[in-house]
């Protein structure tokens, strides 16, 4: 969690008050406690059990994904397990669809770390920002069913949370290696470009599938457009900069 500061009338920083700290210190005492709740309880090791979790997080992906309100038995009856082993590895369903939420990020990391691997001039990075723009569509799949299990997300503050906390992951990857590879433009403004990327990405790319087909797409490529704007003004301004 973020320290609350506040600023006086000439920007200067304070350190939080003592009642500002505790009410900081509890609130990530609580936040703690729910990532805890959300992970599986069990992990499974040998193939048997690895199987049944597979099919437990297909069933929950499936019914989840159709919307509408589902029950622990619901997806033990469609995964054919028994409901005593459904619980044996998730507590409730918050567990279940952050199961499915790591597995989406373990598959954007991974593709993530592949494709920053080919970066290797900063010239590139516009075509990477519109590859893996587009890989995320990729891995969103079939629309509907992604977005019914990011509102489940969305609707727990522990899931909520943990989002960001994959988000500013991802978002870290590409500004390591942003920063590496264009050490010519300034470190924060890299910083500021990758964040904004990350956290607006997954907005983008939800609301195109909501939207009819040829307005999604308009609103894919002006995200495209923007981001290598933005990274073209970065490169001009520092080599501006090394001239003067």
């Amino acid at each position: 969690m973020f320290l609350k500061y506040e600023y006086s009338s000439h920007l200067s920083m304070k350190k939080p008050s003592p009642v500002s700290a505790r009410k900081e210190n509890a609130s990530a005492a609580r936040s703690r406690k729910g990532e805890e709740l959300a992970l599986p309880r069990r992990v499974p090791k040998q193939a048997r059990s690895r199987a049944r979790v597979d099919a437990i997080l297909g069933a929950a992906r499936k019914l989840i994904g159709e919307g509408g309100e589902v029950t622990m038995s619901e997806i033990a009856d469609a995964a054919h397990v028994p409901i005593a082993s459904l619980y044996q590895y998730f507590p409730d369903k918050t567990a279940l669809v952050r199961a499915l939420m790591i597995r989406l990020h373990e598959r954007l990391r991974m593709r993530l770390e592949q494709a920053l691997e080919l970066v290797t001039r900063a010239e590139d990075i516009p075509a990477f920002a519109e590859a893996m723009l587009d890989a995320l569509l990729l891995e969103f799949g079939a629309a509907r069913p992604h977005l019914n299990i990011w509102a489940a997300a969305q609707a727990s503050e522990v899931l909520r949370e943990l989002d960001v906390k994959d988000a500013l992951e991802l978002t870290e990857l590409v500004t390591t290696r942003f920063q590496k590879i264009a050490p010519f433009i300034d470190a924060e403004r890299i910083r500021d470009t990758c964040v904004f990327a990350v956290a607006i990405a997954g907005p983008v790319a939800r609301q195109s599938f909501l939207m009819p087909k040829a307005d999604g797409e308009r609103m894919l490529r002006e995200l495209k457009a923007l981001i290598r704007l933005r990274v073209e003004t970065l490169m001009a301004g520092a080599k501006r900069e090394f001239s003067a």
